[in-house]
């Protein structure tokens, strides 16, 4: 297993926060993929994963220094 950090999806935290789950819920327009992450603040959420890579497209510099190296 590879450890995915992100920043907290809480955006008054900016902790990091791990991965720990990805699953796929269906809907009416296809399936929809979800992260479950757990932050160092105690933080739980579950988010869509479409709304992390949104948030990192509007901050580049801060989601290359929060993804792993492919």
């Amino acid at each position: 297993m590879q450890l995915h950090l992100i920043s907290c999806p809480d955006l008054s935290c900016g902790v990091p926060a791990e991965v720990i789950d990805r699953f796929a819920l269906s809907s009416t327009d296809g399936p929809i993929e979800y992260l479950r992450t757990y932050c160092v603040g105690k933080h739980i959420f579950t988010v869509p994963a479409e709304r992390v890579a949104q948030r990192f497209a509007c901050e580049p510099d801060r989601a290359a220094s929060t993804f792993p190296p492919a």
